[in-house]
């Protein structure tokens, strides 16, 4: 099952990690929120067609639903291709508006609470006129999320200054925890091997260990499996 499914997903706190991978074909990727104004999101240039298809549409090529299943430069298409770039995982083309994806993904058994931790989604099932609002939660400070989102003001812009504060965003109705919590880029690695098709996620584990998680595209993720002991810096080569 993956990430973020009951009995998966914790904080973790700073690690240092060198992994020299590039001779086996391993590529680093970071989890550090994109800082460029459209959020890294690759649709940010889809042009409005809402004389066509209402209200919050936008348009590549005539059409104003992007391979995610959502309507480009919308809350929920960002969110969808948030988590695939940062857990690998694909979310179900069937979450509806924003305001039924934290019940639909209940259903799905992602465990979820009002705790949050960086790689959650933030949903809130009401607002948003009716159709509610999902964020990507990028860090934590004293259980206050910090934001990565999309359309906020019905203008189909990328944003990552509001939290969830009272008098910001405010609490949403839940956060759904889809993977391991990254605290930082020192913390933690995704790890992939082009060759085989295999991800892996490096993280801190309770007792300061090295933990890994890995997944192949389509299937569960495993893990965590303890590769190394408290307080040690690991320098490993394939």
């Amino acid at each position: 099952m993956p990430f973020g499914k009951k009995g998966f997903g914790r904080r973790v706190s700073t690690l240092t990690v060198a992994l020299a991978m590039a001779a086996a074909g391993w590529l680093f990727v970071s989890t550090t929120p994109a800082l460029a104004d459209t959020g890294g999101y690759p649709c940010a240039n889809a042009t409005n067609c809402s004389s066509k298809f209402g209200a919050d549409s936008w348009c590549i090529n005539g059409n104003d639903i992007s391979p995610y299943g959502y309507g480009y430069r919308n809350c929920t298409d960002y969110v969808a291709w948030k988590i695939q770039q940062v857990f690998g995982v694909t979310l179900p083309k069937t979450l509806g508006n924003a305001n039924t994806w934290g019940p639909r993904l209940k259903q799905d058994d992602y465990r979820y609470d009002s705790s949050p931790e960086v790689g959650d989604i933030a949903a809130w099932n009401t607002g948003g006129g009716g159709l509610g609002h999902v964020a990507y939660v990028f860090a934590v400070n004293g259980g206050i999320a910090s934001l990565d989102e999309y359309n906020v003001r019905n203008i189909g812009l990328f944003t990552s200054t509001r939290t969830t504060a009272a008098n910001s965003a405010g609490a949403p109705s839940e956060y759904v925890h889809i993977g391991p919590a990254f605290a930082t880029t020192d913390s933690t690695w995704t790890v992939v091997n082009k060759t085989m098709g295999l991800i892996s996620v490096f993280a801190e584990g309770p007792n300061h260990t090295l933990d890994d998680y890995w997944t192949t595209a389509g299937q569960p993720w495993s893990g965590p499996l303890t590769i190394g002991g408290a307080g040690t810096t690991y320098n490993t080569s394939y």
